[in-house]
C-alpha cells in the first residue's frame, strides 16, 4: 500500500515500510486492548474509537471474538522464537535461492539448539553478532540491550514461577502430614477427656461408698 499511495526515494522506503509496520502493530495492539476491556460483544460494539468506521469496527470485533482467534491467541507463546518470526517473514513466493539456503540453515540450527539466547540463538549463529541499533526477527526498534533486558526479566519470572511450583509441592506433601497430626491430637485429647470423665466417676462412687458406711456405723451406735 504504502508503494502504491506514496512516491519514495529508495534511502527513505526501508525506514518508510518499517515505521509503517511499526506503528500499524501498534494500532492494532491498542485495538485489542479496547476489545479485551469489556466483557460482551454489545460493549466492544458501543467502544467503537471515534476516528474509526463503525461498520470495520463491527467486523473487527466479529473477527476478535471468533473462535479460531481465541484458540490461535491462546497458544503457548514461548514456543515462538525469533527464528520463527525471520522464517516466516521471509517466506514469499519469489524468494531467492541465497534466501531460501539462509532459510534452511536457520531451520536445520534451530532444531539442533534449543537455546533463546540472543547471543546463541539459530539467528545468531548464522548472522553472527547482532548491530547496535536492531535486533533480526523482532521488529522495528528495538536493539540488542533492550533483548537483553526482556531476557533477563524473562528468566526472572521462569525461576519465579518454578520456585512457587516447588513451594507448592511442598505444601501438597505437608497437608497429609498436617491433618494426621491434627487427628492425633483429636484422639490424644478425647482419651484424655475419657480418663477425666472416668476419673471423677471413680470419685464420685468412692464417695458414695463411704457416705454408706458412715452411715451404717450411726445406725449401729443407734441401736446399742
Amino acid at each position: 500500500m504504502t508503494k502504491q499511495k506514496f512516491v519514495l526515494k529508495e534511502e527513505a522506503r526501508n525506514y518508510v515500510l518499517k515505521k509503517s509496520g511499526c506503528l500499524w502493530r501498534t494500532s492494532k495492539s491498542r485495538l485489542n486492548a479496547l476489545i479485551d476491556a469489556h466483557d460482551n460483544k454489545h460493549d466492544r460494539i458501543a467502544a467503537c474509537p471515534k476516528d474509526m468506521n463503525r461498520p470495520m469496527w463491527k467486523i473487527f470485533v466479529r473477527k476478535h471474538s471468533s473462535h479460531e482467534y481465541q484458540k490461535k491467541e491462546s497458544s503457548d507463546p514461548s514456543s515462538i522464537t525469533r527464528s520463527n518470526v525471520w522464517v516466516k517473514g521471509h517466506m514469499k513466493e519469489n524468494v531467492k535461492p541465497r534466501e531460501c539456503k539462509t532459510i534452511q540453515e536457520i531451520k536445520d540450527t534451530a532444531a539442533e539448539s534449543s537455546s533463546s539466547s540472543l547471543q546463541d540463538d539459530a539467528i545468531s549463529q548464522v548472522f553472527g553478532t547482532e548491530h547496535p541499533g536492531h535486533v533480526r526477527g523482532v521488529g522495528f526498534g528495538v536493539t540488542p540491550s533492550q533483548m537483553g533486558i526482556l531476557s533477563e526479566s524473562k528468566e526472572k519470572v521462569v525461576q519465579l514461577e518454578r520456585q512457587v511450583e516447588k513451594l507448592s509441592r511442598k505444601v501438597s506433601s505437608i497437608e497429609p502430614v498436617r491433618e494426621e497430626m491434627q487427628d492425633d491430637i483429636r484422639q490424644e485429647i478425647q482419651e484424655a477427656i475419657r480418663e477425666e470423665m472416668h476419673g471423677v466417676v471413680r470419685e464420685q462412687m468412692q464417695q458414695h461408698i463411704l457416705e454408706k458406711k458412715r452411715c451404717k456405723s450411726k445406725l449401729s451406735l443407734c441401736r446399742i
